[in-house]
């Protein structure tokens, strides 16, 4: 079946719409603080975007989209690079960056959450671009393609191909009769879980500037902050602990939330993947605030706080440091950086391999041996006690070695510009898994100034991967998937 190329042009018209508006907070900003050169940036950014979603939009405006799953990923894909070039033009248009490549890398970085950052100092950029960069934060960490369904009159069948090829997960499971309420539904939770976050950080005596920040990134499972010594600059156990309860919340599966509101609690309580989740998160906090008491590092109380913070920040894949980690254990660093790999749940905002896929290739594990003894039994792999097809089970054994394999020749390709391999490994993972940090021999690897151009487009390419589930980028380079058989 040939390609709704009109309805791809059409949707693709939205999105750099979306992106285009998205900046008028910031552009207010700029006129507010009296930030001239960032207000014409963000005005001359606004004007580029709004010229091409029109002129997308008015080429197809005869056309009502019907994109099927092949169409979604072409969206998705193309969506994002368009998205996060548009996003990188305030950067060069305020004079702030000089290099469009590092302007995308602060882009890219920012709407797929990774939190990483060319600038080695924050503080002294404008505030309207300290606002975009929380806004696009903020916008990729539940899917720039989810909101423009949210907010579209209708999708008509294009929602879920739209939702299937952008979220996460092995499948999307419906909140409404149509798509756009469940997309609708699930930016309501996302919005409300911010604006609980901002109030709550803000009766903790932050600024308001601040507690939006935070919270925006947070939210977003991102580490972007706007101070160049990151949470240290609070100092603040208030601070660390709202900030670890809402990293928490937004990488459990946002589909709970609404159970929830419907009062299915039993069916919250028998979620394998959250037990999972939160029994992986509460022993490995134990583990490594006990071995960093142990080892004398801190008192029992800093261990304690310390430790749990930065489990659940690893684990999340938010990448916050909120203290030097140069000089922790090496198998506390160990399981931090295992932990970056995990993530969280599917249909969140977290990054790597997700729980649900470790739960099934554990039980394949199992599978296995039961196989060894007993040849002629018949297991299935059962999650929520319903048997998952072949299909299901295949394509996460699938993924999970398309990600290792990614991770590694990532790895190979930085340490050409990385002359420490275990650096080009960490800063590897770091993308791949959308954490931004990794924690190494010298602390926490955040650094991207010393990485070259070639390097920093190669980071974009797997924080963009990590962040669409890499399936959608991989499968645009084979032929087959161009042809109009399906």
């Amino acid at each position: 079946m040939a390609l709704d190329r009109r309805g791809i042009v059409k949707t693709l018209g939205y999105l750099t719409l979306l992106a285009g508006g998205s900046m008028l907070p910031s552009l207010l900003t700029a006129w507010y603080f009296g930030e001239l050169a960032a207000f014409d940036g963000f005005a001359l950014s606004a004007l580029i975007s709004f010229s091409i979603g029109t002129a997308l939009i008015w080429a197809a405006r005869r056309h009502a989209p019907d994109l099927r799953v092949r169409d979604g990923m072409i969206v998705v894909a193309f969506g994002w690079l368009i998205v996060s070039a548009v996003g990188a033009l305030p950067y060069t248009a305020s004079g702030v960056l000089h290099s469009f490549i590092d302007a995308w890398f602060e882009s890219v970085s920012g709407f797929t959450t990774t939190g990483a950052t060319v600038f080695s100092d924050v503080e002294t950029l404008p505030r309207s671009l300290l606002m975009w960069r929380s806004l696009s934060q903020w916008l990729g960490g539940m899917g720039i393609l989810v909101f423009v369904l949210s907010i579209l009159p209708s999708a008509g069948g294009s929602g879920h191909s739209l939702l299937f090829a952008e979220t996460s997960g092995l499948n999307v499971q419906k909140l409404d009769t149509r798509h756009r309420g469940s997309a609708q539904k699930l930016y309501t939770i996302y919005a409300s879980l911010a604006l609980v976050q901002i109030g709550l950080l803000y009766a903790g005596g932050l600024p308001l500037s601040d507690s939006a920040a935070l919270s925006l990134g947070s939210i977003a499972s991102s580490g972007l902050l706007i101070h160049n010594d990151g949470l240290m600059h609070y100092n603040s156990a208030y601070v660390e602990a709202i900030l670890a309860c809402f990293m928490i919340l937004s990488c459990i599966n946002f589909t709970l939330y609404h159970r929830a509101v419907r009062g299915e609690f039993q069916k919250i309580k028998n979620n394998t993947e959250l037990r999972a989740f939160l029994g992986l998160l509460v022993a490995c906090s134990a583990l490594v605030s006990v071995c960093l008491w142990n080892s004398g590092v801190y008192d029992a109380a800093s261990s304690i706080r310390y430790g749990a913070f930065q489990t659940v920040s690893f684990m999340t894949t938010t990448g916050h440091t909120s203290t030097d980690l140069s000089e922790w254990p090496s198998f506390v660093k160990a399981v931090l950086t295992v932990l970056s790999f995990v993530g969280g749940q599917a249909a969140s905002t977290s990054g790597g391999i997700k729980i649900v896929r470790i739960i099934i290739l554990l039980k394949l594990i199992r599978r296995s041996f039961i196989m060894r003894i007993h040849p002629r039994a018949v297991v299935g792999v059962k999650l929520e006690g319903q048997a998952l097809d072949s299909a299901a089970v295949n394509g996460v054994i699938a993924f999970f070695f398309t990600y290792l394999a990614l991770f590694a020749a990532g790895a190979f390709l930085l340490s050409f510009d990385i002359d420490d391999m275990g650096r080009a490994l960490l800063s590897s993972a770091a993308m791949l898994g959308n954490t931004g940090v990794a924690v190494g021999a010298q602390g926490a690897i955040a650094d991207i100034t010393r990485c070259s151009a070639p390097s920093r487009l190669l980071m974009c390419v797997l924080m963009l991967a990590g962040r669409l589930e890499i399936y959608t980028v991989m499968l645009l380079g084979r032929k087959t998937f161009w042809t109009h058989s399906r």
